[in-house]
């Protein structure tokens, strides 16, 4: 369980020093319910970053 969690992690830190992501958070309409939460879902834009940029 332990190592499945630090794999998971890490794989994460990997594809997010890879590509941003970035949300358009101006037309979102909220439900109002026990948590307030976007109706249509979360949208997400994935963009590969540029590799000139990475710092190693």
């Amino acid at each position: 369980k332990t190592y499945a969690l630090m794999y998971l992690k890490a794989t994460v830190v990997a594809v997010l020093r890879k590509y941003r992501l970035t949300a358009d958070h101006t037309n979102m309409k909220l439900e109002c319910k026990v948590m307030l939460k976007p109706a249509s879902g979360h949208l997400v834009r994935i963009e590969k970053r540029n590799e000139d940029v990475l710092i190693n």
